[in-house]
């Protein structure tokens, strides 16, 4: 498959709906044996067509934004890391959680998705950028993740994310593995959960992502098949210039699924179509949206 190219992403829902539901009529068409006169009928593999017209992806309208200072250390009992009052000397810290909404068809759910995000990319002082400084989900806790119902995360004396597994895991409804995650990074601004511990789940994935320290983050998550309930969220710790007054967030996603899943009707039924839709099919279908946040960083 090819890769996500982040100068070329924009919302492409609109016209991919367009494109499955006319693939979707030449299904029903290739597979429909008609006698004179008789009309198209719809075929199972028309339907499932159909369907993944109706998926969505696509972020939060407007992610969580929280200064990290001394107090939120202070007001858990913690004593305030020796390295973060080292570093706010020259840098300001801004927690950052990014919910995606994941809703695939039904039995067929998204296996990669492609996340990046660019931090003032249009700064004329490349040096007042800001950086990711910890983002989650990590792959250094992935084969926890793995072997367990969450993680308790936290930032540790020496402000780095730490975690642990979290011990007597219970079952949550519906919806649950977003939320265990979710309810935690949003009360972060008022409750002052963003040092932790909080809950953080995400089930069988392979988990890729750039190094932090860099002007950017781009996260593959890939190997699972991410359904509404599994949709993962996004934490960035973004290390900010004092001198800098504003954050700019460019982010790009794009959800895939592995077409070679699907159901072999389906898959029978795409090879009768032309080159150009074949080509989309068996790029997993790309679902792509863009958007830009701006923060403020002023005290």
């Amino acid at each position: 498959m090819a890769s996500l190219i982040p100068d070329q992403v924009r919302d492409n829902s609109v016209e991919r709906r367009k494109l499955l539901l006319e693939a979707a009529t030449a299904i029903d068409q290739g597979q429909t044996k008609l006698a004179p006169g008789q009309a198209v009928r719809e075929t199972a593999e028309g339907a499932l067509a159909r369907a993944l017209a109706e998926d969505t992806a696509s972020f939060a309208e407007y992610p969580v934004w929280h200064r990290i200072t001394d107090q939120d250390f202070i007001s858990r009992g913690l004593s305030v890391p020796v390295p973060f009052s080292e570093l706010t000397q020259r840098f300001k810290f801004f927690w950052m959680y990014a919910p995606i909404a994941l809703f695939p068809q039904r039995d067929w759910g998204f296996n990669r998705l492609d996340v990046i995000m660019q931090f003032n990319p249009a700064a004329q002082r490349p040096g007042l950028r800001p950086k990711a400084y910890q983002i989650l989900p990590a792959k250094q806790f992935q084969q926890l993740l793995i072997a367990s119902q969450g993680l308790d995360v936290r930032l540790d004396e020496n402000f780095q994310f730490s975690a642990s597994v979290k011990p007597n895991p219970v079952d949550t409804p519906v919806g649950g593995a977003g939320v265990g995650a979710g309810v935690d990074a949003r009360a972060a601004g008022s409750v002052g959960l963003v040092v932790g511990p909080f809950t953080y789940r995400i089930k069988r994935a392979k988990i890729d992502h750039t190094p932090v320290g860099m002007e950017m983050v781009r996260w593959r998550i890939d190997g699972a098949e991410f359904f509404q309930e599994d949709s993962p969220e996004l934490i960035v710790v973004l290390q900010v210039p004092q001198e800098t007054d504003h954050v700019d967030v460019v982010a790009a996603l794009e959800a895939r699924r592995y077409f070679g899943y699907g159901a072999a009707g389906l898959r029978a039924a795409v090879k009768q179509l032309a080159a150009s839709v074949r080509r989309f099919f068996q790029d997993g279908m790309p679902l792509t949206q863009q958007v830009t946040w701006r923060f403020p960083t002023g005290d």
